[in-house]
């Protein structure tokens, strides 16, 4: 899922105000922010844009429809985090989680027998992604966050595009990525706590005294000519996981497990977490960890007409066939490319379903699983 400042199966206060502005040219202004690399900018600091919490909050904006008709069926919708044509410009959206990294991973050990075992693997779906689709697109995670509605789900993250409400779920992040999100077996034991000392794997790989490795630093390692292969197939799915899925910042490896799924529970010090939310995708710059890319993969999948907007939208090569497509950084998507298919009457949303077994119950997602396919289709709700 996204997670922001967690990873799993989901995620940031500049001091003005977002006005509605529904002149594309004046919309579309905005800092470049894709896969950019941390910000050296002076403005307003750092901070993380935090998961959607449970729980209602008057902060959220509803466009109600005029006739009474509509207004009944509105009225039984989540409330959104801003009001359609209300979102901030989007700033600079660091990234930490690289896809240039299952590259990396790819040249280095073609040929090798870790590779087979890796493409054998649940990893496998990693390497088949279009690499020309794969650089972070700041952009299109902003815009898709501050389309967020208000809901009490704990895992989802539901948001309006063109109109069309989508889900990003376990669901959704187990397809793009192919990485397995079923029940763990009954009987299955996991680690709760980080140990005090280094595993003896970590001491192998890394040596005993060594208290800090850089993903980078280990795909140093996995491209040394003396190691063998057991070792690269431990040093490459080590650096997908933290170079990828985790995306840390800095980019460590992370010595043991860790309890990264799930957002944080609401508490006094953070009543109203949905007022932080717009606070922070109003400023100008802002970090997003976890593998934000699965988000990405959804939007593109679920809204065909984005993908026609890219640099290169008929090149599906994947990361083994062009493994180092994705070092060089580039803009995938304009901030008028995003507008001009979320105002396209052509554009499609998709659904999907799979729920965690303590998730939270809400009437107003259910009400649009009901609506989606039957009246979400009608012009009448293009403006909720």
């Amino acid at each position: 899922m996204l997670p922001l400042e967690s990873t799993g199966n989901r995620g940031d206060d500049i001091a003005k105000e977002a006005v509605a502005v529904k002149d594309n040219s004046r919309r579309s202004k905005s800092v470049e922010n894709d896969d950019e690399g941390p910000s050296t900018s002076k403005g307003p600091s750092t901070s993380t844009i935090p998961p959607i919490y449970p729980g209602e909050s008057s902060e959220g904006n509803r466009n109600v429809p005029e006739s009474t008709g509509e207004r009944n069926l509105a009225e039984t919708l989540p409330n959104r985090v801003f009001a359609v044509d209300c979102y901030p410009e989007p700033g600079r959206m660091n990234i930490y989680a690289k896809a240039k990294f299952i590259g990396r991973v790819a040249a280095a050990l073609a040929g090798t027998p870790a590779l087979k075992t890796i493409l054998d693997s649940q990893f496998k779906h990693l390497f088949m992604l279009p690499v020309r689709r794969c650089s972070n697109s700041g952009k299109l995670i902003h815009a898709i966050l501050a389309r967020q509605l208000v809901t009490k789900r704990k895992y989802e993250i539901w948001s309006v595009f063109g109109g069309k409400p989508f889900r990003f779920s376990i669901r959704e992040f187990e397809r793009v990525t192919g990485l397995v999100c079923s029940r763990l077996p009954k009987g299955h034991t996991y680690p709760l706590a980080v140990p005090k000392e280094r595993s003896s794997t970590w001491k192998e790989l890394f040596g005993r005294n060594c208290t800090r490795v850089t993903v980078e630093g280990a795909l140093s390692k996995l491209n040394g000519k003396d190691i063998s292969d057991r070792k690269r197939l431990y040093l490459a799915l080590i650096i997908l996981v933290d170079g990828v899925i985790l995306g840390n910042k800095p980019p460590n490896i992370t010595p043991a497990t860790l309890s990264r799924f799930g957002p944080a529970p609401l508490s006094p010090l953070n009543p109203n977490p949905i007022k932080e939310l717009k606070q922070r995708l109003r400023q100008q710059t802002s970090a997003c960890y976890g593998f934000p890319l699965s988000l990405q993969l959804v939007v593109f999948d679920a809204f065909p007409l984005l993908v026609e907007k890219l640099p290169a939208p008929e090149d599906t090569a994947t990361f083994l066939e062009a493994p180092f497509a994705c070092d060089t950084p580039i803009v995938l998507l304009q901030s008028e490319d995003i507008l001009h298919v979320e105002e396209n009457p052509n554009v499609q949303g998709d659904n999907a379903d799979l729920e965690w077994d303590d998730e939270v119950h809400d009437d107003g997602v259910d009400r649009i699983v009901q609506l989606l396919g039957e009246v979400m289709r009608s012009p009448k709700m293009t403006s909720w």
